[in-house]
């Protein structure tokens, strides 16, 4: 049951959005979907605006990555994090992949520290709050670039969920570890999409799930559930003011100095 991602859900306003998400507090908690907010990208092939789900190592070219490889990597990384921080992973030195797809990518708490605070990660980051995604989504958002910005919003499974063996892959990983502070303010949590080939486990791109063809997507649609919602550009500072109001700021999300200063500069309207 590996279903076909809708077309987008184009929106007039924010409030539609809310009327979206409106019923979320009265579902139960296996049907709470992940949420992720991402302001538009120009294709450089089609000149068009879009919304990749592409990871952060993806993002550096890193595409198709040896799972091991990408594990080795942590293992070297770990020992200058410890060095600085003075903080311990306990990061087993050997390699033991999951090759039926049901848990969380080995170091995945320590994962999801490098990939908050800026390390090319395979994991795709999202949060359990439709709010905090609008604040990703519109924050960086310039009209010049496209005229809707994206959220989408992820179910995984309503309860049970098939596994591809010839095919690619997504977990979702969970939010309750020891990790960076801002993974919490972010009420963040992540997935990670697998698939073996030739043999060796790689990381695959999420869209491979998520972009089905007819004969592949089941009628069911029981898992890998994506909706993808355009809100117009033109409502940013109406929502960003509104978050505001919500104490949902760059600075409530991420607590640095730079980003106290960024809320003061928006406050007095320097920026």
């Amino acid at each position: 049951m590996f279903v076909k991602a809708p077309e987008p859900k184009k929106l007039k306003s924010w409030e539609g959005f809310e009327a979206e998400v409106a019923s979320l507090a009265e579902k139960p908690e296996h049907l709470q979907p992940l949420f992720r907010g991402q302001k538009p990208e120009l294709s450089k092939e089609k000149l068009e605006c879009h919304w990749p789900l592409d990871t952060s190592l993806e993002k550096y070219g890193a595409v198709n990555y040896s799972v091991k490889e990408y594990y080795e990597h942590l293992l070297v990384t770990a020992e200058a994090v410890e060095t600085v921080t003075g903080k311990r992973w306990e990061l087993p030195k050997s390699f033991e992949p999951d090759d039926g797809y049901t848990h969380s990518p080995q170091g995945y708490r320590f994962m999801t520290f490098l990939r908050q605070n800026g390390f090319p990660s395979p994991l795709l980051d999202w949060t359990r709050s439709p709010y905090v995604a609008a604040f990703f989504a519109f924050q960086r958002a310039d009209p010049k670039e496209g005229d809707f910005v994206a959220i989408f919003e992820y179910l995984e499974d309503k309860g049970s969920k098939d596994i591809n063996l010839n095919g690619a892959n997504i977990r979702r990983c969970g939010p309750w570890i020891g990790t960076d502070k801002k993974h919490f303010l972010q009420q963040s949590d992540y997935t990670v999409c697998r698939k073996k080939e030739n043999g060796t486990l790689i990381y695959a791109r999420h869209d491979e799930v998520f972009k089905k063809s007819d004969e592949e997507q089941d009628s069911d649609e029981e898992q890998d559930i994506l909706i993808t919602y355009l809100i117009p550009v033109s409502e940013r500072k109406r929502v960003l003011q509104k978050l505001r109001l919500m104490n949902i700021t760059s600075y409530s999300l991420f607590e640095s100095i730079e980003t106290l200063l960024e809320r003061i500069a928006s406050e007095l309207k320097l920026v």
